[in-house]
């Protein structure tokens, strides 16, 4: 058992899988949706320092799980894109984890 057996936020991701665009190639499309644990850390942004204090990018700590750039995230109602190409850290099978920077859209 690791620590993101135990973290607080229930996030739901899409991964991205290539289907069929009906003109005998692929494209980008939305696979069956995973559910994980994840820590989610907001960032900050210009207008924080302006008085504002809704954030729009949030950084996900996670299990090792396949979030790719493609991926559509989902947590607190928010509905997210991954906006940099997540990062594998492997220190160790069991200290291994996965940082992911999503943007809110909608």
């Amino acid at each position: 058992m690791t620590i993101f057996h135990r973290a607080p936020v229930t996030v739901t991701v899409w991964p991205a899988i290539e289907v069929d665009d009906g003109y005998g190639g692929v494209r980008p499309g939305e696979g069956p949706p995973m559910t994980l644990q994840a820590f989610v850390q907001p960032l900050s942004r210009r207008e924080a320092e302006e008085g504002y204090t809704d954030s729009a990018n949030f950084k996900l700590i996670c299990g090792p799980v396949s979030i790719d750039r493609w991926s559509r995230v989902e947590f607190d109602g928010m509905r997210c894109n991954v906006i940099e190409h997540p990062m594998r850290h492997r220190s160790s099978p069991r200290t291994e984890f996965t940082t992911a920077i999503v943007t809110r859209i909608g």
